[in-house]
């Protein structure tokens, strides 16, 4: 997992640095995370991934409607979030310009641009 999180940190700083040494690199970046976006949103909604990961997570189907999709909803507006806060201190911000679907997961924006995660 450490070496996980040294390789996220170190690719967001090296997109802070390329967006700090060029500013106009930030259009293509977002460009990018637009298209990266829109093929996430539509994966998590797709019902045959979004039963299996559910089901996966509930450990069997018996508890996949209590267990399993609440957990699921939960696991995407973590990742999700985790996501826009990388962006942020990537000196990419995200929120005004994403189409995910932010209010049906959760997701607290003043948190986020607080810088508070």
């Amino acid at each position: 997992m450490q070496d996980e999180a040294r390789h996220v940190a170190y690719g967001t700083l090296h997109i802070r640095h390329a967006v700090e040494a060029d500013p106009d690199v930030a259009e293509e970046i977002h460009e990018a995370l637009d298209h990266g976006e829109k093929a996430m949103v539509a994966l998590g909604r797709a019902p045959d991934m979004s039963t299996a990961i559910a089901l996966l997570l509930a450990g069997g189907a018996d508890r996949v409607e209590d267990v399993g999709f609440p957990l699921q909803q939960r696991l995407s507006r973590n990742q999700f979030t985790s996501y826009l806060a990388r962006c942020e201190r990537a000196g990419v911000s995200r929120p005004e310009r994403t189409t995910l679907p932010l209010d049906e997961l959760g997701i607290d924006l003043d948190q986020i641009k607080a810088g508070s995660l």
